[in-house]
Formats: C-alpha cells, structure tokens, sequence
C-alpha cells in the first residue's frame, strides 16, 4: 500500500480552512502509526504534523482515519478541550473551519479527519513531588468544569478501575496460572481473591455520576505555561469516566510511569501519589468514603500492575518461563503483600 503523505501545499489548504493564512515554512512529523507498512497493511492514518509558520508560531495539523475514531468522537473531544481552555485551564487552543473542530479531507483517495492547534512548549521533562501537586490541583479544575458544564465524550478511557484497563488486569494473572507450580499457584490465587474483593467494594462507583475527563495524564501530554501553570494537551483518550477513580487512576500514573531523574522507589512513587492527591483536594475535598474507595483502588492496582505480571524483563511472565520459580515466588510475595495495602493516600491519615 502507498505510504500515506501530506505535502506542504495540502496542509497549506488546510490551514486555510481554519483562518490560518500563514505560509508554512517547514512541515515536521511529530508521530506517525505506520498501518500502511508490514504485512497486513491498512489504509488507516494517525499522522501528525507540526507546520512551521512565517511571522507566527507553529501550529499542529492532526490527521486521522481508524475504524474505532469517528469524527464524531473527535468532534466532542476536542470541543471538550476548549471549554476546558475557555474556563482556565491550559490547553493547546483548537481553531474551528466555521461551526466544527474536525473537517473531512480527500488525501490520497482516502477520507481523512483533520484538526488544527497550536503547538505548546514547555513539556514537561521531571516530575517531583510540587509538580504532582500541580497536576494534581489542574485535574481537579478539570473536573469541576466538566462535571459543572454537563461534558460527555462517549469514548472507552484507558484507565478505569472499574473493568480491564491499561494499568492492572485481572486476566493477565488468570493467564499465568496453567501450569504454575501449586505452592505458587496458591499464592497467585490469594492475590486474585483479595483483588475481587477490593473490586466489589469498588461497585458502588458504578452508580456514580460520568463527565468527559481527559483520560492521559503522562508526561508527553503536560507542559508548563510561560507563567509557572501545567497545562495538558492530547485529547485522543478523553471519554466519560468517574471523577473519583479517574484521579486515583492518574495520580496512580503520574507516580508511576513518568520520568523523574531517579530510579523510583515505593517510598518516592507513593510521596508523589500523595502530594497528587494533595493538589486535587484542595480543588475538589473528598469525603472519607472516596477516600475509603480510594485505597481499594491503589491496592487493586499495585497488586495486579500489568507490568509486573507481563511487560517486563522479571515480570511474572518471564520468570515463569525462564524456570525462575525463586523469582516467581518472590514477585507473588510482594503482590500479595500490595494487595493487602492500606497504605496512607492523604495528609493526616
């Protein structure tokens, strides 16, 4: 299949349609899903690009076609963006070709999805523990908003504690159990039982009430404005999610799998955690049953994080299959000792 490209004339065009009358100097890609390559190729496209400008600064023209993204999807996502941006809270501002953020486009025979934003320095490179506070303290400001102006995206979010999500997963340690040794076996077991039950105390969250969230927190999604504030920018897994377990799943992200010029420990990770919390609280309290809920999640995470049981090098995974029962033991021992967590999430506690 031909390799899907953008020339600088056709972005040019585009820009045009959304009140940018600026010549484009250079046109940079900043990511690219090659599903036009291997051996299955597909005529989707996630291609983004950022267009250098004459006289003004740079601009970001995203391009895409999936089955599972529909303009309509995006359209929300984006509109979501900008109320969030229009009420305070920094955001890459978003330009509308008339009454809609996302135009269709014939591009090498294929209809295309495009939008167009500003591009926004200042991503974040280190968190520490001031900068989990800020976020923590943006995020709850985004809530508010979302929830006060009655903002739905009706699209999957990556981290919900309330079903299979890209942190922690039931199935991947149900997987591991054929075959295991039954000393090890019994333990994997413990750690699945006492994981069901904090997900049974987590089902009153079902009944509570959705808005639109953002739904990435990770460090290539945040940037520091010119005045000191964090801001946030990628809106493709925004969707509906519970207030309560998105902070605890974003926090939980946020003190895990950002960048912070050290090897993180679980004393660190958990200093971060808090101070994330800490921030969002003083935005939106939270009364000591979420808090109560707030504990199962962490618990429920820690003791089936995915890339302890498959994506890395001693993952639970790999261990097994290297013969390492030594090692298996012992990474069942400390995610049975997770899963028994109570740990102290908030200041006073």
């Amino acid at each position: 299949m031909e390799r899907f490209e953008v020339d600088i004339g056709q972005a040019q065009d585009i820009l045009r349609a959304y009140g940018i009358d600026r010549r484009i100097t250079a046109l940079k890609e900043l990511l690219r899903y090659h599903y036009d390559e291997g051996d299955n190729p597909t005529d989707e496209v996630r291609l983004i690009l950022r267009a250098e400008l004459d006289d003004r600064e740079p601009v970001v023209i995203k391009l895409l076609r999936e089955e599972e993204y529909p303009a309509s999807v995006m359209e929300a996502q984006t509109a979501f963006s900008e109320t969030l941006r229009c009420h305070g809270v920094p955001t890459a501002r978003h330009y509308a070709a008339g009454e809609r953020f996302v135009t269709l486009w014939n591009i090498m025979g294929r209809e295309i999805q495009v939008t167009v934003e500003d591009f926004v320095k200042g991503q974040l490179q280190i968190i520490n523990v001031e900068t989990a506070r800020q976020i923590g303290r943006m995020h709850a400001r985004a809530h508010e908003i979302s929830l006060r102006a009655g903002c739905h995206v009706d699209y999957p979010v990556l981290f919900d504690a309330l079903g299979e999500n890209d942190l922690f997963s039931f199935a991947m340690l149900e997987e591991q159990l054929t075959g295991m040794p039954d000393p090890l076996r019994g333990k994997a077991e413990n750690v699945l039982a006492l994981c069901h039950d904090h997900q049974a105390a987590l089902s009153p969250l079902a009944a509570y009430p959705r808005c639109a969230t953002q739904g990435d927190l990770s460090d290539c999604n945040l940037y520091r404005t010119s005045d000191g504030e964090i801001g946030m920018f990628d809106f493709n897994n925004c969707g509906d999610a519970v207030p309560l377990v998105d902070a605890i799943m974003q926090g939980i992200f946020v003190s895990r799998l950002m960048d912070y010029g050290q090897e993180p420990t679980e004393v660190f990770s958990l200093g971060l955690l808090r101070a994330f919390l800490e921030g969002y609280e003083s935005i939106r309290p939270l009364t000591a049953q979420e808090k109560e809920l707030a504990r199962h999640m962490d618990a429920l995470c820690a003791a089936l994080w995915r890339f302890d049981l498959v994506f890395g090098d001693d993952s639970l995974k790999n261990l097994l299959a290297r013969g390492d029962m030594a090692g298996a033991d012992a990474l069942l021992d400390t995610l049975l000792r997770r899963a028994q967590w109570r740990r102290p999430l908030f200041q006073g506690a």
